[in-house]
């Protein structure tokens, strides 16, 4: 009897390029394209380190979880830290 594998897609929400330009952007972030839209988004350090990750804005992120009661979400390896050091500087 062969297995089924049923593997949820792991998606990436990130800040999109264009907003805020007041707003704080992590160093060491890189822009991307939203694998959805083409919008330009920024990818920070911890997220970089993922392998071939679906990354996409935050509208689209959000138009991907409206369907699904309820959504799993968690945080990056290394993102908490990345919080940690933006709370530390401002």
């Amino acid at each position: 009897m062969g297995s089924e594998q049923n593997e949820e897609t792991r998606v990436l929400i990130c800040e999109p390029v264009d907003g805020d330009p007041d707003r704080y952007i992590m160093p060491g972030c890189v822009k991307s394209k939203c694998a959805d839209c083409g919008r330009e988004i920024y990818l920070s350090p911890s997220s970089q380190k993922l392998i071939d990750p679906v990354a996409v804005c935050m509208p689209c992120g959000l138009k991907r979880v409206s369907g699904d009661p309820e959504p799993h979400m968690e945080m990056v390896p290394g993102q908490v830290e990345e919080i940690n050091t933006y709370f530390k500087r401002n």
